[in-house]
């Protein structure tokens, strides 16, 4: 379902009790975006749609009555799977109390997406649920190793995560998650430069399933033994960014191309030659070398 679709739901619930059992059918709630993309909708439709969900809570969208108001008139938020609160117009105003109400009314929810610097280590430890399998709290600056602790601990089939830019993150919650979370398929860890070698090293060593890693701007962290060790325990590896990793060479991206599946690399910005670029790209036909400047200039001579 599409947010006009849940504004529109819960203006119903105010039209009769047949329409409000009607509309809080479980099967219309399992998603829920407060606000879409710019993409979807036009500024002029988010707001006029912001506006009137806002009116039937009597609150501002992301503060904590909107969440108390809302979750209450819509019990069947309960069974609650997906939560997107990533729009940007949302970052200052998701805080700790808002996602403590969702903690406490959405015991089902698999997959959130938030980013605001208000975010702490009490809401994430609230959040840290088994039926938690997709985590993405890029930008929570404030979030430190307590609260990935808490997600390592509770939440082992966790498949996505996102912390990109979390700079208060250390190897310690970090080699927890590799450890304890063995069916993760997807992680970023771009800008979390509180991470040192030990924390890939042991995602090479734990995450075998492990298909897209993203780990942009860890030049210190990324070397081309670390990489290599990835390469021998993530066969399955299909998507990696480790642009601006500048201690990586071509032998490290050898082992990659040897031992994975890969189809998507970006490697801008390392120490691998020109050549090696060319040999990737005319070899690999299935090769996606996300560097636009040097992957134009190879095209041209190709």
């Amino acid at each position: 379902p599409t947010f006009p679709a849940q504004v529109d739901r819960a203006r119903v619930e105010a039209v009769s009790r047949q329409a409000r059992d009607e509309t809080r059918d479980p099967s219309y709630w399992r998603e829920f975006c407060q606000l879409p993309s710019s993409q979807k909708l036009s500024r002029e439709t988010q707001s006029k749609n912001a506006d009137a969900l806002n009116g039937l809570c009597g609150c501002a969208s992301g503060d904590v009555a909107f969440f108390s108001s809302f979750l209450r008139k819509s019990p069947a938020l309960s069974i609650l799977v997906t939560l997107d609160l990533g729009h940007h117009s949302l970052w200052s105003k998701i805080t700790d109390a808002s996602l403590l109400i969702v903690a406490a009314h959405c015991p089902a929810l698999a997959s959130l997406n938030v980013k605001s610097k208000a975010i702490t280590d009490i809401a994430i430890k609230a959040l840290a649920r088994p039926a938690l399998t997709s985590l993405n709290i890029g930008l929570c600056e404030q979030v430190t190793d307590t609260g990935l602790e808490a997600i390592a601990t509770n939440c082992p089939g966790l498949i996505f995560l996102k912390t990109m830019f979390c700079e208060r993150i250390t190897d310690t919650s970090m080699m927890a998650i590799a450890r304890n979370c063995p069916s993760l398929a997807r992680l970023n860890l771009g800008g979390c430069h509180g991470l040192t070698s030990a924390t890939l090293t042991a995602v090479g060593t734990h995450l075998s399933a492990l298909q897209d890693l993203r780990v942009l701007f860890l030049s210190n962290a990324m070397t081309d033994a670390v990489l290599e060790c990835i390469a021998a325990g993530c066969p399955q590896l299909s998507h990696l960014d480790i642009g601006q990793c500048k201690q990586i060479t071509d032998r490290s991206l050898d082992a990659v191309v040897a031992n994975c599946s890969i189809k998507e690399l970006d490697i801008a910005n390392t120490r691998v030659t020109h050549e090696k670029y060319r040999a990737y790209w005319s070899s690999y036909t299935g090769y996606f070398v996300k560097n636009v400047k040097d992957l134009a200039h190879f095209m041209a001579d190709y």
